[in-house]
């Protein structure tokens, strides 16, 4: 059995945080917010849950890789499930075990249905990341730097030189390719 602790959580239930970066020379707080489907506890462990209606990707090299531009469509889902994890985890601190999951609603009926995260490298077995904890830090810094850059005056938004990329691009709308 396990405990529902949230459904469609959001800011009413604190998920919202203000970021200190610097641009243009001076510090600003830029305020991020998110939903979180759902939030349960099931055997000791808090497991913050993203549904998905498609085949999401549950795999992910490292938090460095979120940064590559060319892994955009392999990476955003657990991109974002690790970013609904830490809202959860700043909120409540390391005194919970927090594992990021993914529910592609494709496979939920299969009987090798797995929901976890997987750390994994190409060509090599991959290892469920069973806790949020060893992430967070570097997941922040990874969040910070990214929120620096794009309020950064001095940086451009550019595209990528590989079009082929754009083809499942999820901001192929804004970018006007």
């Amino acid at each position: 059995p396990f405990q529902v602790l949230g459904l469609e959580a959001s800011t009413r239930e604190g998920y919202h945080l203000e970021v200190p970066i610097q641009s243009g020379g001076k510090e600003i707080e830029v305020k991020i917010k998110g939903i979180i489907d759902r939030i349960d506890k099931k055997e000791g462990r808090v497991r913050v849950i993203d549904y998905k209606t498609g085949k999401d990707e549950k795999d992910f090299a490292s938090i460095e890789s979120f940064k590559a531009p060319t892994r955009i469509n392999k990476n955003k889902t657990v991109l974002q499930v690790f970013y609904y994890s830490y809202l959860f985890w700043k909120k409540h601190g390391d005194d919970q075990v927090i594992e990021p999951g993914i529910f592609n609603s494709k496979d939920l009926f299969k009987s090798d249905f797995n929901w976890r995260v997987v750390q994994k490298e190409p060509r090599k077995t991959g290892v469920p990341v069973l806790d949020f904890g060893p992430f967070a830090m570097e997941f922040e810094d990874f969040l910070k730097d990214m929120l620096t850059e794009i309020y950064d005056p001095e940086i451009p938004f550019d595209q990528v030189e590989d079009e082929m990329v754009c083809e499942y691009c999820p901001y192929k709308g804004i970018c006007g390719r």
